[in-house]
Formats: structure tokens, C-alpha cells, sequence
């Protein structure tokens, strides 16, 4: 009990001086500098908060380019099925969208990733009917 009273006493002397402690852990003292631990828990802070504040904003384009995939399908239905009035105030939208930076580029790099997607799917197809068309020869040659 003695112990983890002079403990605290010297925690709370060392946090109102600003300097170093050292803390008696099992057997072992274990030595801790105030600042710079105030100054890597506040670095770390903002770093957090970087990262939630891109995460935040990734999030936001994410839902804003779900919801023109779903205006630009519900506008496509309206005018297939003739109501133009309906098709134009969705068209309209998503002309208002399109003119905004952020959904852009993100619609850019959505549309990059597709093409690249596609390439791989159809270098997957080509490779997939070469090795069958391999297949049947050595299948016709064997048989011959």
C-alpha cells in the first residue's frame, strides 16, 4: 500500500515538474519522460485524425457514387418507360453531380479500375481457351 502511494506522490511530483519519472514495475524501474510521451500521444492525435478525416471523405464519395449508380438507373427506367418529366429532374441531377471535383476523380479511378478488371477477365478468357484448345489437339493427337 506504502509502495503505490509514493508511486503516485512521485507520478503526480514528476507531472507537475515536466520531467522524467521512474516507476517501479516488479523489480524493475522503468523510466518514462513526460514530454515526450505528451508529444508522441499529440502526434499520434493528429495523425488520427488525418487518416478519419480521409476515411470520412472516401466514405462520403463512395455513397455519392452509389446514389448516381442508382439515379442513373432509375432515370434510364423513366425513360424507357416514357416518363420524360421524371427521366429529365434525375438527368438534371446527376449533371449537377458530375460537375463536382471529388466525384470526378473518383469516377475517373472507378472507371480505370473497370478497365483494368476487364483486361485481366479477358486475358483470363483468352488464356482459359488456349489451354483448351491445347487440350483438345493433345485429345486428337493421342487419338490418332
Amino acid at each position: 500500500m506504502t509502495k503505490r502511494i509514493l508511486l503516485i506522490i512521485s507520478i503526480l511530483a514528476a507531472i507537475t515538474s515536466g520531467s522524467a519519472i521512474s516507476v517501479l514495475a516488479g523489480d524493475k524501474y522503468i523510466q518514462y519522460d513526460l514530454n515526450k510521451l505528451s508529444k508522441k500521444a499529440s502526434d499520434r492525435l493528429k495523425a488520427i485524425n488525418e487518416k478519419l478525416k480521409i476515411m470520412e471523405k472516401e466514405e462520403n464519395i463512395k455513397m455519392k457514387l452509389e446514389e448516381i449508380d442508382s439515379i442513373y438507373e432509375r432515370a434510364e427506367t423513366f425513360y424507357n418507360e416514357g416518363n420524360f418529366d421524371e427521366a429529365k429532374q434525375l438527368y438534371k441531377k446527376l449533371d449537377e453531380y458530375s460537375k463536382e471535383p471529388l466525384v470526378k476523380k473518383a469516377a475517373s479511378q472507378r472507371k480505370r479500375e473497370m478497365r483494368k478488371l476487364e483486361k485481366k477477365t479477358k486475358t483470363a478468357e483468352r488464356e482459359a481457351r488456349i489451354k483448351s484448345m491445347r487440350e483438345i489437339k493433345c485429345a486428337m493427337s493421342d487419338a490418332l
